[in-house]
């Protein structure tokens, strides 16, 4: 793989291998051109891409890594750059690959684009048909023994597409990206711009298979042919937003995408995966066919021309660039005597003077390749070493002691640069509030001390990882935050119009209208507040995406309580123009948060709150309620023009037989055939249907149900509750408190021999036996199919209605 470099570099040795010049920095690896030699002059040009140490440090991501490698250096296609290896020099890690010579597809995408173009509808769908070639043999590709491999990119997009300037079009990144994604909430910049790539399940962190990489490579088409994003936002949060939840039809395609092409499009874009291509190779073979049934004289060439024009300059450089034998011959001379001075410390004994000479002998022909220096050098300069080995290993065992070195200083200092996507999260250091936010330098740290960096960033989740401090170079902290799943509480109430406060606080929001950003897995107080109304308390918890839906019937207080407002005096007459003058009052409580009653009528507001626009010189009647506590009032309450008077009401608790007040009388019985019904269930705020009427949320009381009745109580992430009800007219039932059971359950499958496929639904889920699947749906039953190569398959249907939790051990026959 390849992209230009654009800045000076000073080759040097790298184990086997020789750095030429690097070539790209990205959030998990460095990317250089390197040059490796063999016996008799061999010598081949190819890119190493070394693992950036804070990736290499956490162990998950190298053993995710080396497990990927091993199955993707068997690949070998045209369309894909090739692995050849993985290894290790000292404590970097690193992937060795083919070297194209050329760009990647964002890079041309964004040249074309500061020139005001777009990539020509025929060269975007050749590029994208000769992918899915390279996809199409990735995703089919099997072991030895005809094993499929299941591999799946998942991280298809512009940066990982290269273009060589011969016009040759190359997926790279195989085998990481499995690795990259599962452990990104500890590696930097790895999600970084390709979240607007991904597929609907990928956004919702559902399993994945191939056709997750076909999803993406549409994504990129739609983006080549119109020169726009099809996801985009201000935050990760709302482009993923955007990817859960938006369907693709070839009404919402730009008109200049021709007819034939957006039914394409609209097939490799479905939401649903069932609906998609099912292989990449039918997604290309559609493609192949527009474009040479449209652009009959199309040719390969025209992608070469393309790439030429736009990297001219780059490739002028390369043609005026030194030859690469005279960048590297010093380099293989100065590692030849590195190695010899690395000796001398053993001393001239026979060992030594062997590994010395088995060290020359390996180097030799590396130097004997370099045309330039002449063989006698090569030969005078090993001797020469040689020599000058013996006698430094003779002066150093000459010398009874070794000369003392200097003592260590502890006066240096290390240091954390730390940076997040998005910016502006709170830095805590060992638990302690630093008062910065991202980007933001931590100093003077002492050396050998280990520190715990925390990032804090409302609606992301939070990041805490420790680190030791063990040089002076700063530590660079480069973290992606992820973003949290929000979902929504769909609030409605009877009658409208009540102001929502959540976990306390007022929202601003009145009935009926969606509470949003909550974070799922929570539940949440609510309270609603409508003046003339008593005040409605209930709690919701939000567990997935959907909305929730919460309807509160709101209670009229009694009359006791209510006075009508005292009414304004009739205006003056014409003769006598007296313009009213208004003062304020502040009403505050012990405890806080109580209501505000003006004249007998609720305000809406509660303590501390100030009344505006009281008229002057009036008296006025002010009450203070809260629940649980004993009323608060002053009467002829008179403020001054343009002054405030200021209001403290100490709340005393009710005694505590009164705390609960008496139940409210039954409501008269239903006429005319119909009964009372009273249910409950746990979690409260489930809706209730009857016959598929919409009812409310628990804990209700219906009023007008029909005698032969089908009750349906059902909350997002929990089983439907169903009962068919057979009542009297007239009659009051009561069902009590419905329990809910999860919606999910587990299934674990095990099979003797392991490591059978399995198919859920007719689907390969990309996992083999054994394993435990959590997350499965219990109210539908599904088909499982354990498949493996030499043995009849098993099949049997499951239903984990009634039992959340199962276990099959199955022993597969020989066919």
């Amino acid at each position: 793989m390849a992209v230009e470099g654009v800045t000076t570099f000073e080759p040097k040795p790298f184990g086997r291998y020789v750095l030429l010049d690097k070539l790209a920095v990205g959030g998990m690896a460095e990317i250089y051109k390197a040059k490796t030699y063999g016996v008799d002059g061999f010598e081949k040009l190819l890119a190493i891409k070394r693992i950036l140490p804070h990736c290499a440090a956490d162990k998950e991501f190298i053993s995710m890594l080396v497990d990927e490698a091993k199955l993707t250096v068997l690949l070998s296609h045209a369309n894909i750059v090739q692995v050849f290896d993985l290894g290790k020099v000292g404590d970097d890690y690193f992937i060795s690959m083919e070297y194209i010579n050329g760009t990647n597809l964002r890079e041309v995408m964004r040249r074309l684009a500061e020139q005001g173009e777009k990539i020509p509808e025929e060269t975007a769908v050749y590029v994208i048909s000769e992918m899915c070639k390279g996809l199409d043999y990735a995703h089919r590709k099997t072991d030895t023994q005809g094993n499929p491999l299941n591999i799946v990119h998942r991280d298809i997009s512009p940066q990982n597409i290269l273009i060589s300037y011969e016009g040759e079009v190359k997926i790279v990144d195989f085998g990481i990206a499995k690795a990259a994604m599962n452990v990104s909430h500890t590696m930097a910049g790895i999600l970084k711009g390709k979240i607007a790539y991904m597929s609907p399940e990928q956004a919702l962190g559902k399993p994945l298979d191939h056709r997750t990489d076909i999803f993406s490579a549409a994504i990129m088409l739609y983006e080549m042919l119109t020169g726009e994003k099809l996801y985009s936002g201000e935050s990760q949060f709302e482009v993923l937003n955007k990817i859960r939840t938006t369907r693709v039809t070839a009404n919402m395609l730009p008109e200049q995408i021709s007819g034939p092409l957006k039914a394409i499009l609209v097939k490799g874009l479905a939401y649903s995966s069932k609906d998609r291509y099912q292989n990449a190779g039918d997604f290309q073979l559609d493609l192949t066919k527009h474009l040479y049934s449209t652009y009959i004289d199309f040719s390969p060439r025209n992608l070469a021309a393309l790439v030429s024009r736009l990297f001219a300059q780059e490739l002028k450089k390369r043609e005026s660039a030194p030859i690469i034998d005279e960048k590297t011959r010093s380099v293989l001379i100065r590692q030849a005597a590195q190695a010899q001075e690395e000796l001398v410390v053993h001393g001239a004994t026979p060992q030594a003077t062997a590994i010395t000479q088995k060290t020359a002998a390996s180097v030799a022909p590396k130097l004997e390749t370099q045309k330039k220096i002449g063989r006698a050098a090569v030969i005078g300069g090993l001797t020469a070493l040689l020599v000058v080995s013996g006698y430094l290993g003779y002066r150093f065992f000459a010398q009874k002691e070794a000369p003392p070195r200097p003592p260590k200083t502890i006066s240096e200092y290390g240091s954390f640069q730390i940076f997040t996507q998005p910016v502006g999260a709170k830095v805590i250091l060992n638990g302690g509030e630093t008062g910065l936010t991202t980007p933001a330098s931590l100093d003077k740290l002492e050396l050998g001390k280990q520190y715990e960096i925390r990032l804090v960033k409302e609606n992301y989740r939070e990041f805490a990882k420790k680190f030791t401090v063990t040089s002076t170079k700063p530590i660079q902290v480069q973290e992606t935050l992820s973003a949290l799943d929000l979902g929504t509480i769909s609030i409605s109430s009877n009658p409208q119009g009540a102001n929502i406060f959540v976990n306390g606080k007022e929202t601003g929001l009145k009935t009926p209208t969606s509470v949003e950003n909550l974070e799922i897995n929570k539940s949440y107080d609510i309270k609603l507040m409508l003046a003339d109304h008593a005040e409605w308390n209930g709690s919701v918890e939000v567990k997935g995406f959907d909305p929730v839906k919460l309807a509160a019937t709101l209670t009229t207080l009694p009359k006791s309580i209510i006075q009508e407002p005292i009414k304004p005096p009739p205006p003056p007459s014409d003769e006598k123009k007296v313009t009213p003058a208004y003062g304020q009052i502040d009403v505050t409580s012990d405890p806080l948060q109580a209501r505000i009653l003006l004249n007998g009528r609720d305000t809406g507001q509660l303590t501390p709150a100030t009344l505006k626009n009281i008229e002057a010189g009036k008296g006025q009647s002010i009450s203070v309620i809260k629940k649980g506590y004993e009323g608060w009032s002053r009467k002829s309450v008179i403020v001054a023009s343009g002054e405030t008077t200021r209001l403290v009401a100490s709340l005393k608790k009710e005694p505590e037989e009164v705390v609960n007040p008496p139940p409210p009388p039954p409501p008269p019985p239903p006429s005319g055939g119909l009964a009372i019904l009273q249910v409950s269930s746990d979690p409260v705020g489930a809706d209730v249907y009857v016959n598929s009427e919409y009812k409310g949320t628990t804990p209700a009381t219906i009023t007008d149900v029909p005698t032969s009745a089908k009750l349906v109580v059902t909350k997002a992430g929990y089983l439907k509750f169903i009962q068919q009800l057979n009542l009297k007219a007239g009659e009051t039932r009561s069902l009590g408190t419905v329990k809910l059971e999860d919606l999910f359950g587990e299934l674990s499958l095990n099979s003797t021999p392991p490591q059978a496929s399995i198919y859920i639904d007719g689907e390969l889920i990309g996992v083999k036996t054994p394993v435990t699947i959590k997350k499965v749906p219990r109210d539908s039953k599904h088909s499982v199919k354990l498949v493996l190569e030499g043995y009849q398959p098993w099949e049997s249907v499951v239903d984990l209605k009634e039992q959340p939790t199962k276990m099959y051990n199955v022993t597969l026959e020989k066919e």
